[in-house]
């Protein structure tokens, strides 16, 4: 069990174990894939990975927790298809909050857009 802290200033989230110990940095402060400019909201998806919205990136990011690694992101222009696939995703305008529940679904609030994003989570 780990416990994960995203901190806005300096744009990274942090890996404490039980001890409260640092043992992990996820995400740096340049505006590229795994990069995180304005961090808002943090949610684990149904298969573990971190979500992480950024809104001046207008993306959400997946990373894998065990690795720090960033896996990949929608929401913006670089990202519109799936790893390995030519589905699109779907536009994302202002994200500030991701969620999911036990039923495979994945919420994502946009309040400028005054919305919730609502979407199925699909697994391989």
């Amino acid at each position: 069990d780990f416990l994960y802290i995203g901190d806005a200033d300096l744009k990274k989230v942090f890996r404490h174990d039980k001890g409260l110990k640092r043992v992990g940095v996820i995400g740096n402060a340049l505006p590229n894939a795994g990069g995180v400019l304005g961090l808002r909201g943090l949610a684990f998806d149904p298969e573990g990975r971190l979500a992480v919205v950024d809104p001046p990136m207008y993306t959400v990011q997946l990373f894998d927790t065990e690795k720090g690694e960033y896996l990949y992101s929608f929401g913006d222009e670089s990202a519109r298809t799936m790893p390995g696939e030519n589905r699109p995703y779907w536009d994302i305008a202002s994200p500030s909050a991701v969620a999911f529940d036990g039923k495979g679904r994945f919420y994502l609030t946009q309040p400028q857009d005054h919305s919730v994003m609502i979407r199925e989570v699909v697994k391989k």
